[in-house]
């Protein structure tokens, strides 16, 4: 056999071997946006997701509520919200057979204790930016169902991280982050899971309440997830159901705190 045509099948057996050998980098996952079907590394999956459109309603018709917008309470004195949030955790739904499903996204919370803990990263701080309305995404979504209810706990669902350490926590940005747009209670060192800054009686008073007193609310929410498709999900806050029967004349601190509470799962309704 010539020696130069052996030296190219010499040559050409290697480089073969080599393109064998060489991955093919991509997302494996087949609810992915990216996927590849032909990648045998994982390498940077990016999911179609769960995402939450938050309306801040004045009604029941949906009006959307700014907080330059004044209320009468049950006494007929005006006040306004300066501003209210509330620490949405665990949002997933649900079918009518009781299975669940969560988003897939996972964050790495650093505890006091040196510890750190995996969990699903779905929080949300429900605060009115200013128009009422506020679309995000919650996290990665890869089941393929059809669901009846929108599950989420008002609060911290999960008290393993209340221990955790600002120090160390990443992103910044992160609803946990202890920043000036978080729902921390610096002074007791807890989250909140409701805060309001109310400017009552005709203006003059200023009122800050908060409670940590976590409430589970299931919404019913009938939606068909879809392959290659956002899960569009919407939760309506309205506020004249939120203080109905509040009077900032008549009701100190801690009954105003009570009643927000107590209409709190009325004033939650899906859309």
């Amino acid at each position: 056999m010539n020696y130069k045509y052996c030296l190219v099948l010499i040559l050409l057996g290697i480089l073969g071997l080599e393109a064998c050998q060489k991955p093919t980098e991509g997302c494996m996952h087949p609810r992915s946006s990216n996927f590849n079907a032909e990648a045998d590394k994982e390498v940077g999956c990016t999911y179609y997701q769960l995402q939450l459109s938050f309306l801040h309603a004045l009604d029941n018709i949906g009006t959307p509520y700014t907080f330059s917008m004044p209320h009468l309470d049950s006494n007929n004195d005006s006040f306004k919200i300066e501003d209210f949030r509330l620490l949405l955790t665990n949002i997933h739904l649900q079918k009518s057979d009781g299975t669940e499903a969560h988003i897939i996204d996972k964050i790495t919370i650093p505890l006091l204790s040196g510890e750190e803990l995996s969990i699903s990263d779905n929080f949300y701080i429900a605060q009115n930016a200013g128009n009422g309305a506020n679309t995000t995404d919650i996290g990665g979504w890869v089941t393929l169902d059809t669901f009846a209810t929108l599950n989420f706990t008002v609060g911290l669902a999960d008290s393993r991280i209340s221990d955790i350490d600002y120090a160390l926590m990443r992103p910044l940005t992160h609803p946990l982050a202890d920043t000036s747009e978080s729902v921390y209670d610096n002074s007791n060192q807890q989250y909140y899971a409701g805060w309001a800054n109310l400017t009552a009686v005709n203006y003059v008073d200023t009122l800050v309440v908060g409670w940590a007193d976590t409430m589970n609310i299931s919404l019913p929410y009938p939606v068909i997830a879809l392959d290659a498709a956002t899960i569009p999900v919407g939760i309506q806050l309205t506020y004249e159901n939120l203080f109905d029967g509040v009077s900032f004349a008549n009701d100190d601190q801690s009954t105003i705190i009570t009643k927000l509470k107590n209409n709190l799962r009325n004033a939650f309704t899906s859309y």
